[in-house]
Order: structure tokens, then C-alpha cells, then sequence
């Protein structure tokens, strides 16, 4: 008898391989589009030479001439990058920060009188160093930078022989900055401050002191964790914290802006976590869970949750990076683990889950930039959904995708699979590989790899109560997958 294969777009991994069932389990570097199966795009280096320091900040924008600009932010630099050049323009004074998280250590750290003194204290004290991270916007054509190692506010004004200046009068130790919509320059964590937003009077970046005159102005969150990171989206400004969530909104004169509290217990993981998406916010939380706001605050259910929480180094929040692929309806989010960075994909149109490894530290949309960014841990720039391989290597053993465990006897009988039939969304070079066992901790025994071939018609031979279905390219090529077919004979029990 012939029996279909189709396994839904998305990753389950809530559960065991056998809980899991009929579902992709385990992948790496692949997508759904219209319920086909296919790779991510390939992506291509386009740096001539890594920038210095580990990148915690992309931005990208167009002058008033519509000419393209790439900024690039590291722990020690703050490069731009036009018509094929990157230009280091790194303040005068600029303080360098943590590469990445670590645990507070060292002399000062923990509680007043514990411990001996004299004594520089160890792991365990609660305190984490965060990684240093940058946020930008645009004043005008010009670009505003603040870096959370350095705390103060720059401008850039377009000229690649003159480094990014300081901001008179503006506040320092601030954590973040945004352009409201009304043209205020809005620092939070001001003054160090973790609670504090302030802003500049209204098309005057200099000018900070409050008076009946102009529209400057402070507020302070009653807020039970710090300022993270502020996204703006709808009519108004989201602003995360380490554990709730406020909406910031222009009112005018004489408060100007007026500040609510939307959601408790739904903090950001770190300042580049969040991103704005067809007019909502989307954020990964420190507790490995996902949040959005459109108006109404809510959680949003993830069928990778409990391999995210597993994976995700919670010491290194500040190193999430989100960054969307809006062409494709995902968000990705980059995260630290013990040993590599990991991956995880929300599809907000499918409501689907995808899940891999891939070495990017932060990430940026088309749009300004004419394809998506991503820099590497080497410091080394990469355009992204151009060609199929890795800036001309092959990707071939990266790429795969692997079921859970499908059930395609009946009851305790074996099935044995004798030939496979791929539908016709099928094209390009792929091979298909069975893991069958006979019980769902027994020992597993590996059928295959099998190319499929080209007529439809490929012959296989595997045999199991559960088996589990991986896919594989052969070649680099724009393969697509849909539901297969499988002929399988059923037979004793073992």
C-alpha cells in the first residue's frame, strides 16, 4: 500500500522524537514557503577586511541624495560602510566594552560586607557584565549612535574623514537612543539612570534643559527592571525592560509625553532582542519565551520553547540579536549557547518554527541595504538570500531536515518501506535517509542515503515500527520539497 508522508511546515521539539510524531524534529538552514520544504538563501562576504572588536549593532539608512549607508558597531569600533568602503569612525574618547557576557567578578561585586576583605570575589555574586551593545537612528540624513560601554550620544554627519562627535549637552552613561516621530532625541537609562527616559527639545538635538520656553523634559519608569531597548512602532514607542513593558506617546505641550505601563513579567533578553514587524513588536524573552504587542500585550506560544531554554546561555542575554527577513514573514533570533550561536525563526504569516546553527552575532533587513546583513563572530560582513552557497562554498552537509518518529505499520506491526515517491514540487538534487527502531529507545539502524531520482520513482529499503524521515541535498542547487509517498509492506512484529 502507498502511504503519504506529509509532515506539516515547522519545527515541533516540545517533545520527544516519538512524542513528537509526525512532525520535523530536528533541522538546519531550511524554510517553508507554501507548505514546500526548501533551503534558506546563500549568502556572499562583501568585506574587505573584518572590522575590529565583536558586532552588537547594524543599522542602515539612505542621505538626502539616496545614497546607501551601513553602520557597524562593535565592542571597540563604530564603522560606516558606502560604495564599497568601510570607514572606521570611532569617536575621540570612545570607551571600548565586554566582547561578551561574563559574570561579575573581582573586587566591589556582591553585598556590602560579604566576605572577606581584600578579597576579590568569585562567580556567583549575581552580577553579569553585559556584552556591549549599540543602538542607532537617523537625525535628519545624519546618524545617531550610542554605545551602552560608552553611554554618550554622537552624531555623524556624512563625512568619512571626520570621526562621529559627541552631542553637546546631551545627558551620559545612557543605555540606548531613538528619534521620536516629532524629531525629539530620546536617551534611555539617561544618566545612568536604568529608569530614566529624557529627551531633547523638538528639532534641537543640543538643547536639553527644560524649561516653559521648549520641550524638553524627563520621566521616570515605575518600572520593577531596567531599560533595555526602546522599538518604535504604531503611533507610538515600545519600551522593553529587563521585566515589563511601557508604551511611550507624544501628548504635546506641556507633558509631552505621557508613559504606560502594558505588561509585567514580559522583560526583553537584551537590548537588540526585540524587532518591529508589520506594526507590532516581537521580542525574545530572558526566560526563553516570545512576546508581541500590536496595542494588547500577549505570549506567543513557541513549539521550540523547551529546545531554546536547553540550548540559550542565559548568562549572555545581551547578546541575543533579533533581526527580521519581512519578504519571507520571519524574525530571526541569533543567541548564544555553550559553544556556537544558534538560531530560531518565527514565521509570524504561517505561524511556523525553524531552528539551526549558523555564526552570526547581529543582522539587519533589506531595504536602505539592498540585501539582508549579517556579520560573523570573525567580524567579517555577509549579504544574505544571494546564490546558494557560502560566498562560493558549498553548503552541502549543513543543510537538512529530519522528522520525528512516524508510525506507518499498524499497530505493533513492522513496516517496511520499499520505495519512495516524491511529489512534483520536488526538483533540484536531494537524498532522503530512514532511522528505523522497533521501540522508541531502542537502537536506531540507518537506511539510506537514497537520491531521488528524477522519475519519480526512487527505491529504498527500510524497516521499523517508528522511522524517522531525513531529508539532504546533494548538490547546491533550489530544491523544493512537498508530500511524499511511501510504499510500504507491512509484516510481523519483532
Amino acid at each position: 500500500m502507498f502511504v503519504k508522508l506529509a509532515i506539516p511546515p515547522g519545527v515541533y521539539r516540545n517533545a520527544t522524537p516519538y512524542s513528537a510524531g509526525p512532525r520535523w524534529y530536528d533541522v538546519n538552514l531550511v524554510r517553508w514557503i507554501d507548505g514546500a520544504l526548501l533551503p534558506i538563501g546563500g549568502w556572499q562576504k562583501f568585506s574587505v577586511a573584518p572590522v575590529v572588536g565583536t558586532c552588537r549593532g547594524l543599522f542602515a539608512w539612505k542621505d538626502n541624495s539616496a545614497d546607501a549607508w551601513l553602520t557597524v558597531g562593535t565592542s571597540d569600533r563604530l564603522y560606516v560602510h558606502e560604495g564599497g568602503t568601510l570607514t572606521d569612525i570611532t569617536p575621540v574618547g570612545f570607551v571600548p566594552g565586554q566582547t561578551s557576557a561574563q559574570p561579575g567578578r573581582g573586587f566591589g561585586t556582591g553585598q556590602f560586607g560579604r566576605g572577606l576583605y581584600g578579597t576579590p570575589r568569585l562567580t556567583g555574586s549575581g552580577l553579569v557584565l553585559d556584552a556591549a551593545t549599540w543602538s542607532f537612528d537617523t537625525w535628519g540624513e545624519y546618524l545617531v549612535a550610542c554605545s551602552t560601554s560608552d553611554g554618550k550620544l554622537y552624531e555623524w554627519r556624512l563625512i568619512t574623514a571626520n570621526p562621529a562627535q559627541v552631542i553637546a549637552n546631551a545627558p551620559t552613561q545612557n543605555r540606548g537612543v531613538f528619534v521620536s516621530e516629532q524629531r525629539h532625541l530620546v536617551a534611555i537609562g539617561a544618566d545612568g539612570d536604568g529608569r530614566k527616559v529624557q529627551w531633547s527639545h523638538s528639532e534641537n538635538n543640543t538643547l536639553w534643559a527644560p524649561d516653559a520656553t521648549n520641550q524638553a523634559g524627563d520621566f521616570l519608569l515605575n518600572s520593577t527592571g531596567l531599560l533595555r531597548c526602546a522599538v518604535k512602532t504604531r503611533g507610538e514607542t515600545l519600551l522593553l525592560t529587563s521585566n515589563d513593558a511601557h508604551t511611550m506617546r507624544y501628548i504635546g505641550y506641556p507633558l509631552v509625553f505621557s508613559f504606560e505601563r502594558v505588561g509585567t513579567n514580559c522583560g526583553v533578553a537584551g537590548p537588540n532582542a526585540a524587532a518591529n514587524v508589520e506594526g507590532g513588536v516581537v521580542w525574545m524573552g530572558p526566560d526563553a519565551r516570545f512576546y508581541a504587542y500590536d496595542g494588547a500585550l500577549r505570549n506567543i506560544p513557541c513549539e521550540v520553547e523547551s529546545w531554546v531554554d536547553t540550548e540559550f546561555k542565559k548568562l549572555g542575554q545581551s547578546e541575543v540579536y533579533a533581526g527580521t527577513l519581512a519578504e519571507k514573514g520571519e524574525i530571526w533570533w541569533f543567541f548564544p549557547t555553550a559553544a556556537v550561536t544558534k538560531y530560531v525563526i518565527f514565521n509570524y504569516r504561517s505561524n511556523t518554527w525553524s531552528i539551526g546553527e549558523l555564526d552570526r552575532l547581529a543582522w539587519i533587513d533589506r531595504g536602505a541595504w539592498k540585501y539582508p546583513v549579517g556579520v560573523s563572530s570573525a567580524g567579517d560582513l555577509f549579504q544574505h538570500e544571494t546564490g546558494l552557497t557560502d560566498s562560493g562554498e558549498t553548503r552541502v552537509g549543513q543543510i537538512y531536515a529530519e522528522s520525528g518518529a512516524l508510525e506507518l505499520g499498524n499497530g505493533d506491526l513492522t513496516a517496511d518501506v520499499l520505495q519512495v515517491l516524491p511529489d512534483e514540487k520536488t526538483r533540484g538534487d536531494v537524498s532522503i535517509l530512514f532511522k528505523a527502531a522497533f521501540t522508541p529507545n531502542g537502537n536506531e539502524f540507518v537506511y539510506g542515503p537514497y537520491t531521488v531520482r528524477p522519475d519519480g520513482y526512487t527505491d529504498t529499503r527500510a524497516s521499523g515500527r517508528q522511522l524517522k524521515l531525513r531529508i539532504a541535498p546533494v548538490t547546491d542547487s533550489d530544491w523544493q520539497v512537498g508530500t511524499f509517498r511511501a510504499e510500504v509492506r507491512q509484516s510481523g512484529g519483532r
